[in-house]
């Protein structure tokens, strides 16, 4: 028995080019001709949230979908590629750096382009070990950002997240007035301090007002 993994809306077996009588199950295609079965699954990816210190690097796309948007650098992965490797190479082929990954930051849903593409997001810490800083065919630009300093809007809601699960992780010695994750977050969902006072992307006070 053939399997094909996929998000497509198959209207004939790619198997023997039977037209389908019937979609089955909603996570599968099965062919009653050939007894092949295409099963809809999200496509993995495999990021990297490159940090020094309490900085991360993010890359603004120069294509679409979410053109000219900053987003976390990662990829689809390849057939059969382990997500360390992908998040190892889509890190060099997007910023031209070298990276050792450290802890799995997590698993983040969400969808991809016009289609609704369903993406299985898999990200990594990482550290640069060598190369130079040079953006990929599809960035436009590479930027170190401070932690109190992001982006008003990422790309995708999985880089949000992923920019999120991160602050959440990250110890800070900081001034009264500046923006600590652990500590000031719960001053604005207790409604203790003025969150139009802190330099607090959107999409983290989203987050925070959860």
């Amino acid at each position: 028995m053939n399997y094909y993994h996929t998000n497509m809306d198959y209207k004939y077996c790619p198997n023997c080019s039977i037209q389908y009588d019937h979609q089955g199950e909603p996570e599968r295609y099965a062919c009653s001709n050939c007894n092949s079965v295409v099963y809809l699954n999200s496509k993995p990816t495999a990021s990297t949230l490159i940090t020094d210190g309490n900085r991360v690097l993010l890359g603004k796309r120069r294509i679409e979908p979410a053109k000219g948007r900053w987003d976390v650098i990662g990829g689809f992965l390849n057939l059969g590629e382990k997500p360390e490797d992908g998040a190892v190479r889509e890190a060099k082929e997007e910023t031209g750096l070298s990276v050792e990954l450290g802890d799995m930051l997590g698993f983040f849903m969400d969808s991809y382009g016009t289609t609704g593409e369903k993406t299985l997001n898999i990200c990594f810490i990482a550290e640069v070990i060598g190369g130079v800083l040079t953006p990929g065919d599809d960035i436009e630009e590479l930027r170190w950002f401070s932690y109190n300093e992001l982006p008003e809007r990422m790309a995708f809601k999985n880089g949000e997240e992923m920019v999120q699960a991160w602050l959440e992780t990250v110890e800070t010695e900081t001034a009264d007035n500046a923006f600590v994750t652990k500590g000031r977050s719960r001053d604005i969902k207790d409604g203790g301090t003025d969150e139009d006072e802190l330099d607090v992307p959107s999409f983290i006070r989203r987050k925070l007002r959860q």
